[in-house]
């Protein structure tokens, strides 16, 4: 989705479409209601849920950079089909790739030692 679909499609999008537009800085409220398709009903469905979509980015914001799985394992528990959720899926998916490539390249490593002492 791009700023001038979304713009072009106010009137036909559902409030969660146009609130997670917001959250990711696609496009503004107030560009939404410059287009005159924004109903009141909707805008207040958009802003109820800024509010949830907020908190989900606050909580994303302070795990996004973290190599624990665990974090993202919690984010995941508290917003399972959040706006994040792939993302934070994909770093839980990183992890343990990274984590059994690691354990790979231990165990090379010990296999090479004992190799040297036989």
């Amino acid at each position: 989705m791009d700023k001038e679909y979304i713009l072009n499609n106010v009137f036909v999008m559902d409030a969660s479409d146009l609130a997670q537009a917001i959250i990711k800085g696609i496009c503004t409220l107030e560009e939404l209601k410059e287009t005159e398709n924004l109903g009141y009903q909707k805008r207040l469905e958009i802003d109820k849920i800024i509010k949830i979509l907020g908190a989900e980015k606050d909580q994303w914001e302070a795990i996004e950079n973290s190599n624990e799985k665990d974090y993202y394992l919690k984010f995941l528990t508290l917003f399972p089909n959040g706006i994040y959720a792939k993302d934070a899926n994909d770093r839980i998916e990183s992890i343990e790739k990274l984590a059994k490539e690691k354990e790979k390249a231990r165990l090379e490593l010990l296999e090479e030692e004992n190799a040297e002492w036989e």
